[in-house]
């Protein structure tokens, strides 16, 4: 039986930027040819796209990593390297993508993308920094690294519709009557044992409805299977809670699976119930009212008795929880396209103490420090003269460093030439 992948955690890394190139023109009579180096091109960013044929993590499961290309070089005669072509990972609709606590994607809808991991800027060729001053620089930049992260992909199902029960409560029937899903069924435990998503048509709207397998009691500590399936109920919009009439205490088995849903969130407990009795074909017909009768009072809400093996009941049921499910849909599917991890606005810096020097921070000044060949004078004049005008010096002196202390910015280690 094939596994159902809906937690792995995988490495990601976009491309790397082209670098810049240093070129002169050296066209025929020309002694002196002007600066005609190309920018490098970008590389390509890693992107999760929510598919419409894809339902669970597998791909993932079986390659860890994942890779876009790097852009290529600038060339001569002012010609720009290629920008390599993204690499769009499909996904399934309920995918989240986390790097530590933080949320870098969310998509709740098809079609939906997020980029988790950016592309590096191809350097610029020396034509690009060519001024009335400067006529022939011999400077370029190097293509800028593109982002890598170690992230944990995990997929909650996104349902209109959530049945739960005890085991063998009849869930997969239900499933099977209200739509074409055909789990399978049996009168044995765990006979689901992954969760099952069917379409349901209730009038003129479309409902997902799923099946989640594996809940028994102490399952959010892991027993059965349900600790690995209960993060499924937490995006649907109703529950359908179905009781067993054969069983000889439902209102039992009925506590026991909300004390599980609770234990694993709370949120679960507030979630929109319907309580249905199932298998009332069981028993005499007015048995089946007594007990579903006896079951609201016991547990102060509607229980309707219903069979999902003659459908009986099973549309009145279906049709109440669509209309819930339709009140808390919401008007716009929202996703997180990216989240700028602890990064600064644009142009500011920090500075920080640490141990025999000082780390500098900023995305402005971090991208340069990535991108600049410190073999180059041209390069490092560039470098402490932006660095300067993004108050570095200020910062520097007020913290007591003076010159010859070392800096690290964006992993380059630096010494500080002093204050200018």
């Amino acid at each position: 039986m094939a596994t159902f992948w809906d937690h792995v955690e995988v490495n990601v890394k976009a491309g790397a930027g082209g670098n810049g190139l240093v070129s002169f023109r050296t066209a025929r009579g020309e002694s002196k040819g002007g600066p005609d180096g190309g920018d490098g091109g970008d590389g390509g960013s890693v992107v999760l796209e929510a598919g419409t044929g894809v339902t669970t993590l597998a791909e993932f499961a079986r390659k860890r990593r994942f890779a876009a290309g790097n852009g290529t070089a600038g060339g001569k005669s002012n010609r720009h390297g290629k920008t390599a072509d993204d690499l769009v990972l499909s996904v399934p609709t309920g995918t989240i993508a986390r790097e530590g606590d933080a949320v870098l994607a969310d998509l709740t809808a098809p079609g939906e993308r997020a980029v988790i991991a950016r592309g590096g800027h191809g350097g610029f060729g020396n034509a690009h920094f060519t001024s009335s001053r400067r006529q022939a620089p011999r400077q370029a930049e190097k293509g800028e690294p593109g982002e890598e992260r170690d992230l944990t992909v995990e997929l909650k199902l996104v349902a209109d519709i959530g049945l739960v029960g005890i085991p063998s409560v009849g869930k997969s029937t239900f499933l099977r009557a209200v739509s074409a899903a055909r789990p399978k069924v049996a009168d044995y435990p765990f006979t689901t044992t992954v969760p099952q998503l069917g379409i349901a048509q209730v009038r003129d709207d479309r409902l997902a409805v799923a099946d989640i397998p594996g809940l028994i009691e102490g399952a959010h500590q892991g027993k059965g299977l349900g600790d690995a399936f209960l993060r499924h109920v937490e995006r649907t919009k109703v529950l359908i809670h179905l009781l067993d009439a054969t069983r000889d205490d439902p209102a039992a088995d009925y506590r026991a699976i909300r004390s599980e849903l609770t234990a694993y969130a709370k949120p679960l407990g507030r979630k929109p119930e319907l309580v249905a009795l199932n298998k009332a074909d069981t028993l005499p017909e007015a048995d089946a009212a007594r007990l579903a009768a006896d079951l609201s009072k016991r547990l102060r809400k509607p229980v309707r008795a219903i069979s999902a093996a003659t459908r009986s009941g099973v549309t009145e049921v279906l049709t109440e929880a669509a209309t819930i499910a339709k009140r808390q849909r919401p008007r716009k599917a929202k996703s997180v396209p990216r989240l700028t991890l602890a990064e600064l606005a644009p142009g500011a810096i920090s500075v920080r103490q640490s141990e025999g020097g000082f780390v500098v921070g900023g995305s402005r000044l971090e991208r340069l420090a990535k991108q600049t060949d410190f073999d180059n004078p041209e390069a490092v004049e560039r470098f402490w003269w932006t660095a300067r005008r993004l108050g570095l010096d200020d910062r520097l002196e007020k913290l007591g460093a003076s010159g010859g202390a070392k800096l690290r910015v964006a992993e380059v280690d630096l010494v500080w030439p002093g204050a200018a």
